[in-house]
């Protein structure tokens, strides 16, 4: 009995446990995407701010770069007494460097958690980033190929 408790909690680590030879899948072609940026406010020397991008993001795995194209909403995260509201909106068109491990994602030198959804002749199908690009920041975003 022992033995069949032992067998079946190594079985069932293996299938919990990352493993280290996990393949990298790629990115390749367009994604929609949509990520949000917050940074923490701090009491009369920054009011933070919340940004939420809705772009496509095309993916060129043949010199490593992604073009961003799409909008951007933005504006302060508090507004202190006597401050004015407010949130813009503009257009988003920009190159960044990326390259990706199994568990990672990297964008020009900031480098995100990722998390691959379905994975189609080696080319991730959906993917979800979380990290800290600034100090008192966070980012998470979801890419879906199109």
């Amino acid at each position: 009995m022992l033995k069949s408790i032992l067998v079946g909690t190594t079985g069932l680590l293996l299938l919990i446990t990352p493993s280290s030879a996990k393949s990298v899948p790629e990115l390749s072609g367009s994604y929609a995407l949509n990520y949000s940026v917050i940074c923490q406010a701090v009491e009369s020397s920054s009011p933070g701010i919340t940004i939420v991008e809705s772009v496509i993001a095309k993916f060129d795995r043949s010199d490593g770069m992604v073009q961003l194209t799409g909008t951007e909403t933005s504006g302060d995260l508090v507004v202190w007494s006597g401050g004015t509201a407010g949130v813009t909106q503009s257009g988003v068109s920009q190159s960044q460097t990326y390259s990706n491990t199994a568990t990672t994602v990297t964008f020009d030198a900031l480098t995100y958690s990722a998390v691959y959804g379905p994975v189609s002749d080696g080319i991730a199908q959906s993917m979800l980033v979380s990290g800290i690009p600034n100090a008192g920041c966070t980012l998470s975003g979801t890419f879906i190929r199109q």
